[in-house]
């Protein structure tokens, strides 16, 4: 069961979206015994791991109402849907190229009525609208995953931060820092969320892209 004395203490700003985050859990855990969302040999840790890990985001990251967010390489809709709860007013698209995964990400979001959420089947090579803000998780290396996001992001600012990529990262990437050009700093999860699986995990803001 998820233990949402971890919201309490960790995220309270977000105690009133609990129930909800424990029926998108339960509805990912469904869906996973169809459908490989995420690692079978982690639907445990479902809650700890995947779930709150979106919401670690928003610690950082508070979007404009009207912004427009894209999620590349969602998989079973991961951080992109759980952002959308706590973010209403804004605009999410959930693009992955696996038919199979956007059919679950769309049959969840209509079961919660999440109407800001747009489920995409399409590669990211061929998506040619433009964005805020930019989401991945564990997609790709940064240089790959920033040649992807670069021509789908657009100038300005719609929130607390200039528009960029937001990059969930773990483990050693010094390497791929050493790589990029853009403007970029680095958030350690384990300040957010002080659990064992957080103290490899960041969250890389990276800006000036396009």
């Amino acid at each position: 069961m998820p233990d949402t004395r971890l919201i309490e203490h960790y995220f309270p700003q977000w105690m009133a979206l609990s129930a909800r985050l424990m029926q998108l859990h339960d509805l990912l855990l469904s869906w996973n015994s169809r459908i490989n969302l995420v690692s079978r040999k982690d639907t445990e840790h479902l809650w700890a791991h995947h779930l709150l890990h979106g919401l670690c985001i928003t610690h950082y990251w508070q979007p404009a109402p009207g912004a427009q967010v894209l999620d590349i390489g969602c998989g079973g809709g991961l951080p992109g849907l759980p952002l959308a709860l706590c973010y209403p007013g804004v605009q999410f698209t959930l693009l992955d190229s696996t038919r199979k995964k956007i059919d679950a990400v769309e049959a969840i979001a209509q079961e919660m009525g999440l109407a800001n959420v747009r489920p995409t089947w399409q590669r990211a090579e061929e998506h040619s609208l433009r964005y805020d803000y930019i989401l991945g998780r564990a997609v790709t290396a940064l240089p790959g995953f920033i040649r992807l996001a670069r021509p789908r992001l657009r100038a300005g600012q719609a929130g607390n931060l200039p528009s960029g990529i937001l990059y969930l990262k773990g483990g050693d990437f010094a390497e791929e820092l050493a790589q990029i050009t853009c403007r970029h700093s680095l958030h350690p999860l384990k300040e957010v969320l002080p659990l064992p699986f957080y103290d490899t995990k960041f969250l890389v803001y990276l800006s000036d892209c396009r």
